[in-house]
C-alpha cells in the first residue's frame, strides 16, 4: 500500500493531506521534546529515573503540550 500526499483537499481514507502532515510533525515534535525535556531534566537533576523513565517521557510531553496549548492565541 502507498501513501498519497495530496496539498489542499480534503481528508480521504488511506492518503494524507497537508493539514494531516502538519498535525503528525508537531506531534513528533511533542513527542521527542518530552524526551529532550526529561533527558535534561536527567543530566541537570543528576537523578536516574529508572523504570519510569517511559512515563516521565510521557509526562514531560504532557507538559509540553499544555504550554503549547495554554500559549497559543486562538
Amino acid at each position: 500500500m502507498a501513501v498519497q500526499i495530496m496539498v489542499n483537499e480534503k481528508s480521504v481514507k488511506g492518503k494524507l493531506n497537508k493539514t494531516e502532515l502538519i498535525k503528525i510533525g508537531k506531534g513528533l515534535l511533542i513527542a521527542v521534546g518530552g524526551v529532550v525535556l526529561t533527558f535534561v531534566s536527567e543530566v541537570v537533576l543528576k537523578y536516574d529515573y529508572g523504570d519510569y523513565t517511559a512515563l516521565v517521557v510521557a509526562g514531560s510531553s504532557v507538559l509540553i503540550n499544555a504550554g503549547r496549548q495554554f500559549l497559543k492565541n486562538e
